[in-house]
């Protein structure tokens, strides 16, 4: 019972490793799956030998592809980091690395292979450990934050300006400088007054600071509008003529000038405080006592390429009013302007200023009510002050019932002390909170993980009025991120079982040589007695021993899956029949298995073991289709001839002749898309944790591996049919007689023995001489190579080792079949026959005994081998 119970650990324990590793690389696809989809540059850095993986998006971020980032360690990215950030960012990382801090964290910049600076924003942790807590892998991510960070720069520096000007408005005295008049006049309003005004009188005007803005205009005309303005030189001309004409005029008084392009200007200053904002310009006429100057106004159009008909058509519209007129105007536009100029700018200002803060309002409630994340807002007594609409959907409660409650009871009680010790110095010290991560409770009672950024807002006074955060969950992220590490444990305990598995491997091998020797000198011993001699009981105690330490060893070469693989001539039926008392276990009680045998189904040559694995995957595919409700699963067995006509839509089928196995269930069936996948790996159905996606998989590597194909026919609700085709054995099967024929032992052919252990060559040799034979001793190959040069008439059986130093026996066999082609090869080896097989089949031709042997196995083996009439020639090891 200790050997079968030792079978079943091994196998369970393989059993474990493979799922461990399916599940390691279902979890890597998923993350890989994920990182592409999110567009995050991903890296995993081994600390111990400094390799360094990024991923695509990693090296794109910067514009490189994975082959141009060489070498793949740590100093390709210090190479790349600013060497202003550099420091800091090593800083930070070897804390993280040291145990310092649980998270990295930095903002720094890297250089684009096209040379220009990139923000990147990098985050990361150490996922493994060795047994003394130091670092072994720390895996993270690098976000492109270049335009967030563009958009922070333009905000502060918005920000600035902004402040300096409200700073103006509520002190004047001292920032008046920069402000201008567009700043502290309302011009809509003024334009309003100037449409008017324009609607009664038919006199333009416009108003324009100091840097040539026009902030109000009304009744302005063709020829400036179309002409003077549309072309760069006339429109320099206006300009200059304004800043050079309007200079130095008192405030409340005008000054009448010629402009550069031949029509009158008339400026008036407009002034707040003691500072020259901009003027007025009563502009764009001629006066009545003038004599019109066409002449001059056609050769300007000539000069800038004017449509001269046009050109002086607009000439002749412009105003022409009589002096008295426009002093008269003026003189009301002065009164205006000096009134506007005497009311409080900050007065005027603080409406506008009004009208922004409601606009802002509206912007962040707009921002608020779309954005992805939670936005919150705390007193500085931790109460909920403000939650944004989706408050509900982070914690299933509406938001109104969040308001006015503290925010602590929220938080894990694990979390909550770090939490409040955190926003506590944010709000006594003014530090902003930074990714700080934490559990809430939803209304249901589950928890969820939040990463929170905020930080405190003061009011003008400099007084703490709230906490502003925001917060998102990232549950799914940490779940995943955990079970990551989680399967990295299980496959280093995997791949540990592993090593020990070849080690075992290892041992067995030395331990059958020990083996081998004892028992042969037991059979030596037991030959030398007389039959009634008393040492006879206690050498068959030693041998009876020794067999069950050799038992022993094939458990651990099973553990150490050093077996092959061997096709066998197979019936079908009697295949299914042998296997349906463990599929009706396998299915269970409320599924009825149906089995319908075919009549002489042709043999297959297939190793039993794997069609036993095929049979039970699909019966299981069966009985999880079924589910738990009942239904029938049904066997099938026949033979089919496949034509040219079936293979035009069986694309992977040959004509011939095949034996078919059929399951068929009554289950819930699939669509179309499924079965376009189901043969691939880890694809699956089922729900989370309830399947791995391997066993059709396994099946269909089987089936194509022993060169047959597939038919799958399912519909949604109706069932699923699986029919396997297996091409029939060219081969007649050889019926077993009850009676055995008895070999003889002896014979007088010339045996070389290779074998480097020396008790296993000298027993056997004894063996072997004893029986008749001349036995030549070796114990390398290189020695059996020197002593076979000496054989003229050849050498009948070469009996090697396989696993020697040096050269091996497959090739030891290889060179003397070349000179002795007659002669036949028995390999022996502590190791099963995996070691001379080609991709685990062991080829036909190839002749193996496993040690230990007995002396009657041995010569039985030898003796079967050397009266062959008809032998296989030695096939040459594959290269």
């Amino acid at each position: 019972m200790n050997h079968v119970h030792d079978i079943a650990g091994n196998e369970q324990t393989e059993a474990q490793i493979a799922y461990l590793s399916r599940e390691l690389e279902a979890k890597q696809q998923e993350l890989r799956l994920i990182s592409e989809n999110s567009g995050l540059g991903t890296w995993e850095r081994n600390l111990q030998t400094n390799h360094t993986v990024f991923n695509e998006q990693w090296a794109a971020m910067l514009g490189y592809t994975i082959s141009e980032l060489t070498p793949c360690n740590h100093s390709t990215w210090k190479r790349l980091v600013h060497p202003d950030d550099r420091d800091e960012a090593v800083r930070r990382l070897t804390a993280c690395i040291g145990g310092e801090t649980p998270n990295y964290e930095c903002e720094f910049r890297m250089r684009h292979k096209d040379g220009h600076w990139l923000w990147i924003r990098a985050q990361g942790r150490v996922i493994a450990n060795d047994e003394n807590g130091s670092a072994l892998l720390m895996f993270g991510t690098h976000t492109d934050v270049t335009a967030l960070k563009k958009m922070e720069f333009a905000l502060q520096a918005s920000e600035g300006r902004v402040q300096a000007k409200l700073n103006a408005l509520l002190d004047p005295a001292d920032e008046l400088e920069l402000l201008t008049l567009a700043d502290v006049v309302d011009c809509t309003q003024l334009q309003s007054l100037m449409d008017d005004f324009h609607a009664l009188t038919d006199i333009g005007v416009g108003i324009v600071d100091t840097d040539g803005n026009v902030i109000a205009r009304t009744g302005w005309q063709d020829i400036c509008t179309n002409f003077h303005r549309s072309h760069p030189d006339t429109l320099r001309n206006c300009i200059e003529s304004n800043v050079r004409h309007s200079a130095g005029i008192e405030p409340g008084t005008f000054k009448a000038y010629k402009c550069k392009n031949n029509m009158w200007d008339i400026a008036t200053p407009v002034m707040i405080g003691k500072k020259h904002m901009g003027n007025l310009f009563l502009c764009q006429f001629l006066f009545d006592d003038e004599v019109p100057e066409l002449d001059v106004f056609r050769e300007q159009a000539h000069r800038y390429g004017f449509d001269e008909a046009a050109y002086l058509a607009a000439y002749r519209r412009i105003p022409r009013w009589s002096r008295e007129t426009v002093d008269k105007v003026m003189a009301f536009y002065c009164n205006m302007i000096g009134m506007i100029s005497s009311f409080s700018y900050s007065q005027i200002k603080l409406a506008r200023t009004s009208e922004s803060l409601r606009r802002s309002e509206q912007q962040f409630r707009s921002f608020v009510e779309n954005a992805n994340d939670l936005v919150y807002a705390l007193s500085p007594e931790g109460v909920i002050t403000y939650v944004s609409p989706n408050w509900n959907d982070f914690m299933g409660e509406p938001a109104e019932h969040a308001i006015g409650n503290a925010f602590y009871p929220y938080i894990h009680p694990e979390d909550r002390q770090r939490y409040r010790s955190i926003l506590e110095k944010a709000l006594l010290n003014g530090e902003r909170q930074n990714n700080v991560e934490y559990r809430i409770v939803r209304r249901d009672g589950s928890w969820r993980w939040h990463v929170s950024n905020g930080g405190p807002i003061h009011d003008v006074s400099g007084t703490l009025s709230r906490f502003v955060g925001i917060a998102r969950d990232v549950t799914d992220a940490k779940q995943a991120e955990a079970e990551r590490e989680q399967l990295q444990l299980q496959l280093t305990h995997a791949q540990k079982l592993d090593s020990i598995g070849r080690l075992a491997g290892g041992v067995a091998h030395d331990f059958n040589n020990m083996l081998m020797g004892v028992m042969s000198y037991v059979d030596l011993g037991s030959e030398d007695l007389a039959p009634d001699h008393p040492v006879h009981e206690w050498l068959d105690e030693i041998k009876l021993e020794t067999e069950r330490a050799a038992n022993l060893t094939r458990q651990l070469l099973a553990f150490a899956r050093q077996q092959t693989v061997a096709p066998q001539l197979l019936d079908l039926n009697n295949a299914v029949r042998s296997m349906l008392n463990m599929l009706r276990r396998l299915i269970g009680e409320d599924i009825n298995l149906s089995w319908q045998p075919g009549a002489e189904t042709w043999l297959v040559k297939i190793d039993p073991g794997q069609f036993d694995q095929v049979l039970a995957n699909l019966c299981v595919n069966a009985r999880d289709a079924i589910g738990g409700r009942g239904g029938t699963l049904s066997i099938e067995t026949r033979n089919v001839s496949v034509d040219a006509a079936i293979c035009t839509d069986q694309t992977e089928a040959t004509p011939g002749d095949y034996a078919m196995l059929a399951v068929s269930d009554d289950g819930c069936g699939m669509d179309r898309e499924t079965l376009k996948h189901i043969f691939e790996p880890f694809f699956t159905t089922k729900a989370q944790g309830k399947g791995t996606g391997l066993g059709l998989a396994t099946v269909y590597g089987i089936v194509k591996q022993n060169s047959g194909f597939f038919n799958v026919y399912s519909e949604p609700g109706e069932g699923t049919t699986f029919r396997i085709y297996l091409p029939c054995a060219r081969e007649t099967a050889i019926v077993q007689k009850n009676e055995q024929k008895i070999l003889p032992r002896s014979g007088s052919e010339t045996i070389m023995l290779v074998e480097d252990e020396r008790s296993v060559r000298t027993s056997m040799s004894i063996q072997l001489k004893k029986l008749g034979y001349t036995v030549y001793e070796a114990e390398s190959a290189e020695v059996a190579l020197r002593l076979a040069a000496d054989f003229a008439n050849g050498i009948d059986l070469l009996l090697t080792d396989v696993v020697m130093p040096g050269m091996s026996g497959r090739e030891l066999a290889d060179k003397l079949v070349a000179e002795h082609p007659a002669m036949q090869v028995l390999y022996m080896s502590g190791y099963t026959a995996d070691i001379i097989a080609h991709r685990g089949i062991l080829q036909e031709g190839v002749n193996f005994i496993s040690k230990p042997a007995s002396c009657d196995a041995l010569a039985a083996k030898v003796r079967e081998i050397l009266d062959d009439v008809n032998p296989v020639p030695v096939v040459p090891a594959r290269p």
